[in-house]
C-alpha cells in the first residue's frame, strides 16, 4: 500500500490520509475516488471539503473526488473526536 494508505482499524477498508487545507488536521478518506465525493486533493495532497449536505457537483474543481471515511465506515462515530 502507498505510504498514505492504510486499513481502517474498525472496518478494514483502505483509507487514504490527507491533511486538511484549512486546519492541517489529518483526515481519513476512502482510498478510491468516487463520482459523488465532496473532497478534493490539491497538488500537495491537501484536502478541501466542498459544500455540506446537498451541494452542486458542477461547481466542484476538476479531478478525483473522495469521500470522508467517517461517512462510509460502519464504526465511524467511534473514531471522531469528542467536542
Amino acid at each position: 500500500m502507498p505510504a498514505n494508505v492504510s486499513p481502517c482499524r474498525s472496518c478494514g477498508a483502505r483509507i487514504r490520509w490527507a491533511r486538511s487545507a484549512t486546519t492541517n488536521a489529518l483526515m481519513p478518506l476512502d482510498a478510491d475516488p468516487t463520482p459523488d465525493g465532496n473532497v478534493t486533493l490539491d497538488a500537495d495532497g491537501r484536502a478541501t471539503v466542498h459544500g455540506g449536505g446537498l451541494f452542486d457537483t458542477m461547481a466542484m474543481p476538476e479531478g478525483p473526488r473522495y469521500k470522508s471515511h467517517f461517512a462510509t465506515c460502519t464504526d465511524g462515530a467511534a473514531h471522531r473526536k469528542k467536542s
